[in-house]
């Protein structure tokens, strides 16, 4: 796979945009893989099976209250009901494998400056429900880049068969 720095040595600037496509696939790769890589990789596994809304604990998030721009009349003025949730990053990454790590720093929900994890949520009209959505958003977030980078597995029958080719 071409590397992003090695692209724009090659390509001139018109050319560049055209080569993007191969910066964003996902590889599979037939390699081998060392030993502690396929540990941490079935270790997100055992962890993704049991992995639910309630195995990241609320108690290690701060959630702050402001109250939401836009239109909605007198209650959007008057309640502070937008909830911002952060968690910081090296507290979150004890409850989430190591082959994460990157993909969750790459996050959109990534703050660089804070080194947080920070959601913000204003679709309810109650502080309670908007905290409860964004521990609901890193839930899903953490889904997606789960399955966006750890592998299936490929079962002995299936082997079986490339083999055999």
């Amino acid at each position: 796979m071409l590397q992003s720095h090695s692209l724009k040595t090659i390509c001139s600037a018109p050319l560049r945009g055209q080569f993007d496509f191969l910066q964003k696939r996902r590889t599979f790769s037939s390699r081998p893989r060392s030993e502690s890589e396929e540990a941490d990789l079935e270790a997100a596994r055992a962890w993704f099976r049991d992995f639910n809304q309630s195995t990241i604990p609320t108690r290690i998030s701060t959630t702050t209250g402001s109250r939401p721009g836009g239109p909605g009349g007198q209650l959007a003025n008057n309640t502070d009901s937008k909830a911002t949730t952060t968690w910081e990053f090296d507290t979150l990454t004890r409850y989430v494998p190591k082959v994460l790590h990157e993909e969750l720093r790459g996050s959109r929900y990534f703050a660089r400056r804070s080194n947080t994890i920070s959601i913000q949520c204003a679709t309810h009209r109650n502080k309670t429900k908007n905290t409860s959505e964004t521990h609901k958003r890193l839930f899903e977030e953490l889904s997606r880049l789960y399955k966006k980078t750890v592998p299936g597995t490929t079962d002995p029958e299936q082997k079986k068969k490339v083999d055999d080719l």
